[in-house]
């Protein structure tokens, strides 16, 4: 029986499966921001509406303050609404925090397409883990309002 060191398949094969490997990247490439949104007055902030729960259709450039479309989670279900049509947004000043472990979170008073109220914002960066891929794909999936 041939030795793993002495034979040339064997290392052949060994370096195809770590390219293979390094080449496939991430097992999901779920990526979103979730949080609530509450619609206020433009300027004196009051309050127009309750609290709703939504989530981005995948990752957003807040700096660069283009639309972004926001869709509403059942709370319920932690699904996208299927029945509520997503709002559209556009950051005037997005404040986009970070914290320990690279978790992110954005602030704003984004304006609303179509709408005299502005929205009042705070959303939270979900993504898959590099370093975890057992159950983190699926809460990603889940946090992002997906099956």
């Amino acid at each position: 029986m041939k030795s793993f060191r002495s034979s040339k398949t064997s290392g052949g094969f060994v370096l195809a499966v770590l390219a293979g490997v390094l080449l496939a990247g991430p097992a999901s490439a779920t990526e979103c921001w979730q949080g609530w949104g509450y619609l206020v007055e433009p300027k004196s902030l009051a309050f127009k509406s309750g609290q709703t729960l939504y989530v981005t259709g995948g990752a957003v450039d807040w700096q660069s303050k283009e639309w972004v479309r926001l869709y509403p989670i059942d709370p319920k279900s932690g699904r996208r609404d299927e029945k509520a049509e997503p709002v559209s947004i556009k950051p005037t000043r997005p404040v986009v925090k970070g914290a320990g472990g690279g978790a992110e979170i954005v602030e704003d008073v984004a304006e609303v397409l179509g709408s005299k109220w502005s929205i009042m914002i705070r959303l939270s960066r979900i993504r898959t883990s590099a370093y975890s891929r057992t159950l983190n794909d699926k809460y990603s999936r889940w946090a992002c309002g997906l099956r």
